[in-house]
């Protein structure tokens, strides 16, 4: 199979490029280069053939959201994916899967919630979420749409675990607040079988909640893993302190949304990995063969 994929030099893409060229795929990627304005025939030219595609896209957000630096986050997941989908859309033959990423930021910060849920929240992230789906689901409806609501994902090589172990190995760890927001996770060895399992599962379709199913609080999260580092979790955060710190995204540690799988677990998709201690036990173990972990499924 022919596989284009955007955002391939990120965490996950870069494990999910190697999990697809250990399937066979003949792996194609997408840099910023190819969404230049003036540049668009050469990326229909480039998508040209391919059987299925993955976007990644989209600027990190662990920098502090200045109002110039969220004018990036925007453009880089939503005119990038607006894009994207044009040059799909220009294919005499459309590829058969095409599955772009969001969030479960979409959700509020209360409440559990399933893929259908109608809810609408305020935010600045929730605002992503929204614009950044409208655009995927421009595609034609030649090919199959997937979209990706991702929960924070955890490896021991990427994403938020290293930065937060290290900070709770020096003892200067805590919960925020009253530790009562959801803590809402995945790992990366799920995520990467998510994938697969969409490519096998034609019958899947539009949104799915990649998160978790276990309820998982900061509270419970900050004594899991001050027990598995066996270090003193002595601290309580307060939200403010935090503001003061990092500004408007100090809502990734503040709030949290719980975002249940259902269409996945419907369909008969099992997590390997459901409880916050387990996935803490494995990390913590340093194993790192992810990608070939991956190919037991």
């Amino acid at each position: 199979m022919k596989t284009i994929i955007a955002g391939a030099s990120g965490f996950i893409g870069q494990h999910l490029c190697s999990m697809l060229k250990s399937i066979g795929d003949e792996i194609i990627t997408l840099s910023r280069e190819d969404f230049i304005t003036g540049k668009f025939d050469l990326l229909v030219h480039k998508l040209n053939g391919a059987d299925r595609i993955f976007n990644l896209a989209g600027a990190p957000l662990n920098r502090r959201w200045t109002r110039e630096y969220k004018k990036e986050i925007f453009n880089s997941r939503i005119q990038t994916t607006a894009k994207l989908v044009a040059a799909i859309n220009e294919q005499p033959t459309p590829p058969s899967l095409f599955v772009s990423t969001s969030a479960i930021g979409y959700y509020p910060s209360d409440g559990a919630y399933i893929e259908n849920a109608e809810v609408y929240t305020p935010t600045f992230l929730a605002y992503i979420c929204r614009k950044w789906e409208k655009e995927a689901e421009q595609v034609t409806p030649q090919t199959r749409l997937v979209i990706t609501r991702l929960a924070p994902v955890l490896s021991t090589d990427g994403g938020i675990f290293p930065p937060l172990a290290s900070l709770f190995r020096y003892g200067l760890g805590g919960k925020i607040g009253s530790g009562k927001q959801a803590f809402p996770w995945i790992m990366l060895t799920d995520l990467l079988r998510i994938y697969r399992f969409i490519i096998e599962h034609t019958e899947l379709k539009g949104v799915l909640n990649c998160s978790a199913p276990d309820i998982t609080d900061n509270a419970l999260w900050t004594k899991s893993l001050g027990q598995e580092l066996r270090r003193p979790v002595l601290w309580t955060i307060p939200p403010y302190l935090l503001r003061t710190i990092l500004g408007e995204r100090s809502v990734l540690l503040t709030e949290g949304q719980h975002a249940i799988p259902y269409k996945l677990e419907k369909n008969g998709f099992t997590f390997e990995y459901t409880n916050i201690c387990d996935a803490l036990d494995r990390l913590c173990e340093k194993k790192s063969d992810i990608t070939s972990h991956v190919l037991e499924y």
